[in-house]
């Protein structure tokens, strides 16, 4: 039988819908980045810089969350 180990630290929550919100923004620069032929250049750049900086900032959370023991 299959039981479901509850976590009672609202941190962990918070931080899995950060984690939620920062991949569903990922998805913003990278639709404007494989379309670089119709936009401009400086805002295919300013997309490349959302773009690494919201994988860093994933990557921050991600180390947050293992590092409490969560995953």
């Amino acid at each position: 039988m299959f039981k479901a180990k509850l976590i009672e630290n609202e941190k962990y929550y918070t931080l899995r819908s950060k984690q939620l919100k920062l991949m569903l923004f990922f998805s913003v620069p990278m639709g404007v980045i494989v379309n670089f032929y119709q936009v401009p250049n400086w805002i295919t750049i300013f997309m490349i810089e959302i773009y690494i900086l919201t994988i860093v900032f994933m990557g921050v959370n991600q180390k947050k969350i293992k590092f409490n023991g969560w995953e």
